[in-house]
């Protein structure tokens, strides 16, 4: 393992070519239809930050190891701790993008536990979601 917690013999390019269809075209609305604004605008921050690391890291958390994203975990929320005690709302979205950072580590130690096809997983949420009603 390398200082990234990556395992050495797989790369970033690699781990790209594996990334998983993660839903279909029929269920993209109704996923639309049951999230919040908020969810969603935060889903794309996040979507956005990865895609700007995506030709050195790719996927490559699906390979990294846990211990290494929890340790990266705390450092992205004292990190989130310093912007919010340093000038809480600035304007700036400093406290946002940690926000960011912070939502997408805790999603990579996610991902470990729930590495069965994503397909099924999403329209099992979806019908649940749907099921449930508006919030």
């Amino acid at each position: 393992m390398n200082s990234n917690g990556l395992n050495e013999h797989w790369t970033a390019s690699e781990a790209r070519k594996n990334r998983e269809i993660a839903i279909r075209k029929d269920e993209r609305d109704k996923v639309l239809d049951i999230l919040r604004p908020e969810v969603l605008t935060f889903a794309l921050l996040m979507e956005r930050k990865l895609r700007k690391h995506d030709k050195d890291r790719g996927d490559s958390y699906k390979i990294t190891d846990v211990d290494y994203l929890l340790m990266r975990l705390r450092e992205e929320v004292k990190e989130l701790h310093n912007a919010i005690e340093d000038d809480p709302w600035d304007g700036k979205g400093v406290s946002l993008g940690e926000s960011v950072d912070v939502g997408n580590i805790s999603m990579m130690i996610g991902y470990h536990d729930y590495q069965f096809p994503m397909d099924v997983f999403i329209e099992e949420l979806v019908a649940e979601l749907h099921q449930a009603g508006s919030p």
